[in-house]
C-alpha cells in the first residue's frame, strides 16, 4: 500500500498539467504584465527600420496611444453619465428629492484619478529591484499599455443601467 500512494504521489507532483498557465491566459492577452504585443512589434519593426532608437521612439509612439485610447474611453463613460437619462437616479421619491447623478460622477472621477494613481505605482514596483536599464524601460511601457487595455476593459463594463442587477 506505501509503494503504491508513494508511486501516486510522483506521478502526480511530476506530471504535466493537463493545462498550461499560458492557455488559461485569455487568448492573445501577455502572461506576463511585462509583455506586450506593442513591444513584440517594436522589436520587429527597429530590425528592419534602424535599431534602438527607432524601437524607443516605436514604444514611446505606443504608450501614447495607448493613453489616448484610455482618456478617450475615460471621457466617453463621463459624458454618459453627465448626461444619458439612464443615469437620472434620485434618492428619494418625494417632490423633493435629489438627483444621484453628482455623486456618480464625482465617484467615476475620483475612481480613474484613484486608478492612474495606482497603476504608476504598480508598473513602477514591477520593474524594480532586479529590471534596470532598457529592460526597466520596455517593462514599464509595457506594463502601462497592458494596464491601460484592463482599463478599458473595466469602464466598458461599469456603470450599465442597463443591466439586470
Amino acid at each position: 500500500m506505501k509503494f503504491f500512494l508513494i508511486v501516486s504521489y510522483i506521478a502526480l507532483t511530476f506530471s504535466a498539467p493537463s493545462k498550461s498557465f499560458a492557455s488559461e491566459v485569455e487568448a492573445g492577452s501577455p502572461a506576463s504584465i511585462l509583455d506586450s504585443k506593442e513591444d513584440d512589434f517594436c522589436i520587429k519593426a527597429s530590425q528592419t527600420d534602424g535599431g534602438m532608437s527607432h524601437y524607443h521612439d516605436c514604444l514611446n509612439n505606443a504608450l501614447s496611444k495607448s493613453n489616448k485610447k484610455l482618456t478617450e474611453k475615460y471621457e466617453e463613460k463621463l459624458k454618459e453619465i453627465t448626461y444619458s437619462k439612464d443615469y437620472d437616479f434620485y434618492d428619494s421619491i418625494n417632490s423633493d428629492r435629489k438627483s444621484l447623478r453628482p455623486k456618480i460622477e464625482a465617484s467615476y472621477k475620483n475612481e480613474q484619478k484613484t486608478w492612474i494613481i495606482y497603476r504608476e505605482s504598480y508598473c513602477k514596483n514591477i520593474v524594480s529591484g532586479n529590471i534596470t536599464g532598457d529592460s526597466a524601460f520596455v517593462g514599464y511601457i509595457s506594463c502601462t499599455i497592458n494596464m491601460n487595455k484592463r482599463r478599458v476593459e473595466e469602464i466598458n463594463l461599469m456603470y450599465n443601467p442597463a443591466s439586470t442587477w
